[in-house]
């Protein structure tokens, strides 16, 4: 399962999908709106559905899907706020499964100054109906969404980022950015962090600009059975500009947590792998 939280679209990570079918190791990849039936296009694409995924006394899309279907997946990936989406499911609502895969995972509050302007600022710019209209009427300008992506510290092809562009001209999608931002609040997570009795694999992004790669380390010193997989040259979107290394990663920690329970412990310094081959 890889449910997608506020800023990604399914067909821009379709690569990091077919990598996965395309060894033919997984019967079913769940991705981001796929598994929300009826509710797709709402759930995910109103600020308050945004807020109400990270609310403990709420029911998440995740627990809902497995519920439905019956199933136990092996592994639950998340991007970003995904990744914190994911650990809050297993920790607060006992979704389980093999093992949890952080990629580029949004899992420490804003440090400093940061951490009340930014919500600030989204609050603000969120209690104004018209500045979803703005943003996005803004976005029609495809250079100011190319210098948004490489601000991650991601290059991604041509036709990602039109996709991303078509994304961002949704004042819909917009006002559930700004509402997420503007209602973020990961305190929690350093108390859920230690209760985290999955084995958690963060895998982060040399060049991230968006969560800073140090994030990976500060989380698997809270997490009692976590290590630490950095991949070289790629940003925040890793797994849309280097899908094979992604899936690969994904592949090798699956096959670890089925035959090898040694590997199921904490280690102490980051893997790295190289972004590419």
């Amino acid at each position: 399962m890889l449910p997608r939280a506020r800023g990604g679209h399914s067909a821009a990570r379709g690569a990091d999908q077919k990598a996965l079918l395309d060894q033919k190791r997984f019967d079913h990849v769940f991705y981001g709106a796929a598994f929300l039936g009826k509710r797709c296009g709402q759930a995910l694409d109103t600020h308050r559905a945004a807020v109400e995924m990270l609310d403990k006394n709420r029911q998440q899309p995740p627990i809902e899907l497995v519920e439905t279907l019956g199933i136990r997946p092996l592994l639950l990936v998340g991007h970003s706020a995904g990744a914190a989406i994911v650990i809050r499911s297993c920790v607060d609502h006992g979704l389980s499964a093999e093992g949890v895969i952080s990629i580029n995972g949004a899992l420490r509050p804003f440090r400093g100054a940061a951490g009340f302007l930014y919500p600030s600022l989204a609050k603000l710019m969120f209690l104004n109906p018209w500045t979803p209209n703005i943003i996005a009427r803004s976005a029609t300008d495809r250079e100011r969404v190319e210098r948004l992506i490489h601000g991650t510290g991601s290059n991604i092809d041509e036709p990602g980022v039109d996709l991303y562009a078509r994304l961002m001209t949704s004042p819909v999608h917009v006002a559930s950015a700004l509402g997420m931002v503007a209602h973020w609040d990961l305190s929690a997570l350093d108390r859920a962090l230690p209760r985290l009795a999955h084995p958690l694999l963060l895998v982060t992004g040399q060049r991230d600009r968006a969560v800073p790669p140090e994030d990976a380390e500060y989380a698997r010193q809270l997490a009692p059975r976590a290590r630490v997989s950095e991949v070289s040259g790629v940003g925040h979107l890793a797994h849309e500009e280097a899908p094979e290394t992604v899936a690969d990663l994904i592949f090798d920690f699956a096959g670890k947590l089925a035959g090898n329970p040694a590997n199921e412990g904490p280690e102490s310094a980051p893997v790295a792998c190289s972004g590419d081959r």
